[in-house]
């Protein structure tokens, strides 16, 4: 402990827990991760340790804190499929999930929704006594305007794949940038005659006359180029004018 001390050492806070938590939050949408994908902790080629339900509750918890009410809803159904998943050892209270639902289903217009995991919560705890006067609410504004919620959102109608030019072009900048993390955007049908692939081998350098590198033209008027695998600082600087990048794997 006192070196510790000595160094200065600080461990993590709860203000550092809801940065981390903040921080993969953006990433979700960024990348369009699901909850599950991110809770499997199988995330492309990297694999870590699953998450477990306490720990995707903790995550819709400060969702919820932050007033984000489409993440809380998607955490909280993801600790309740980790919840069934894990049984008996599962610490989670089901009421504190149920009750995270239910306002969040609210703040997003589903009163229907709401109403389901208000049930639930009062089936889970009868004497919850916020649960009973919301259900009452819940089920009174329901019969007043029937026809405004025969159709509730249930996710977040995003489809994955490639987006329309014209979509794009209403696109926000924050919703620009999340799409070019996820995919290049599509070179105009002009330049296809344009592009072109070869092996490059550095004028003759002895590791890539055995194995050149492959290269693939992306974009002609900045000679944007993708190549097959990393290459290193020096050899980067001795090739000018030419952009280098090891976004993905290329062949001709």
């Amino acid at each position: 402990m006192a070196n510790i001390s000595y160094y200065n050492f600080r461990f993590p806070d709860t203000e550092d827990f809801t940065g981390a938590v903040t921080a993969i939050l953006r990433l979700q949408d960024t990348y369009r991760l699901s909850p599950s994908l991110i809770t499997s902790g199988k995330l492309g080629t990297t694999t870590t340790l699953p998450m477990t339900s306490e720990d995707s509750y903790e995550m819709g918890r400060i969702a919820y804190g932050a007033e984000d009410y489409q993440h809380t809803r998607d955490w909280m159904k993801e600790t309740l499929r980790l919840f069934d998943e894990e049984g008996d050892s599962s610490t989670v209270d089901l009421s504190g999930v149920y009750d995270h639902l239910s306002f969040a289903e609210y703040k997003l217009g589903n009163l229907k929704r709401a109403a389901h995991y208000t049930r639930l919560l009062l089936q889970n705890d009868p004497t919850h006594t916020r649960a009973q006067g919301n259900i009452a609410y819940f089920e009174r504004l329901i019969r007043s305007e029937p026809e405004k919620y025969v159709n509730e959102v249930d996710e977040r109608g995003e489809e994955e794949g490639e987006v329309s030019p014209d979509a794009r072009e209403s696109m926000s900048e924050k919703e620009r940038y999340e799409s070019l993390c996820r995919e290049p955007w599509p070179l105009p049908k002009e330049y296809d005659s344009e592009l072109t692939c070869f092996y490059y081998d550095n004028h003759r350098t002895p590791s890539l006359v055995i194995r050149p590198m492959k290269v693939e033209v992306v974009f002609p008027q900045t000679s944007y180029i993708h190549t097959a695998w990393d290459i290193d600082r020096a050899r980067d600087e001795t090739t000018e004018g030419v952009g280098w990048t090891n976004t993905k794997e290329s062949y001709c």
